[in-house]
């Protein structure tokens, strides 16, 4: 009753709707969809890095948003709860590297994920851990495993380098064979009509 503004606001309508959801299609399929590396990708310093810079790394992004949320309990807070603090560094021993395998052939995957851990400040966390053993994690001090582990995972994150290239030079060189000469074949002389040799040209006449 009255001529006042109505309650609820109005509804968009269904042509709107239609838009909206064309819209968010349309935005969806220009997404790339997320391929895995076949070879070694590095994205650089990206702790030190200004934030319109990393904007521009659109090839980061999936790793960015995987390791965020694994690699801010070390890195981003002071005091952190044991369980939390030690599910990260079990993460990023899982995701950086296949334990049964050579130091050489570990997958591609595994180490892009380590190289952006340490563009990070992943390293720089997991040392902090090994030198800080009575460091405390919300009134708790870290199991004595803990630096342990952070430890072997700092090793292999900050030698990896120098590993590979022993791993590689103790490998042998490939050789591509040599390709066989096959000598030239001669070519048959030419035949006549009816299979007959051609006749050969007479000597020319002796000067008198």
């Amino acid at each position: 009753v009255g001529g006042g503004e109505p309650s609820c606001p109005a509804t968009p309508s269904f042509l709107d709707e239609l838009k909206a959801k064309k819209k968010k299609k349309e935005e969806e399929a220009a997404v790339p969809v997320w391929v895995a590396p076949s070879a070694f990708v590095c994205f650089g310093s990206l702790t030190v890095m200004e934030a319109d810079k990393v904007a521009e790394k659109e090839e980061a992004f999936p790793y960015l948003y995987l390791l965020s949320a694994v690699l801010a309990p070390l890195i981003f807070t002071g005091r952190q709860k044991q369980k939390v603090v030690s599910e990260s560094i079990a993460t990023i021993e899982a995701i950086i590297r296949d334990s049964s395998i050579d130091q050489g052939e570990q997958a591609v995957l595994n180490d892009v994920l380590a190289g952006v851990v340490v563009s990070m400040g992943g390293l720089t966390a997991l040392t902090s851990i090994v030198d800080c053993n009575a460091y405390l994690y919300d009134h708790e001090k870290l199991p004595e495993a803990l630096p342990t582990t952070a430890s072997e995972i700092s090793t292999y994150l900050g030698g990896r380098g120098v590993q590979r290239e022993k791993f590689w030079a103790e490998k042998p060189v490939p050789v591509a064979p040599k390709e066989e000469e096959v000598p030239d074949k001669k070519k048959p002389a030419k035949k006549g009509k009816k299979g007959k040799p051609e006749p050969e040209p007479e000597p020319e006449p002796e000067p008198e």
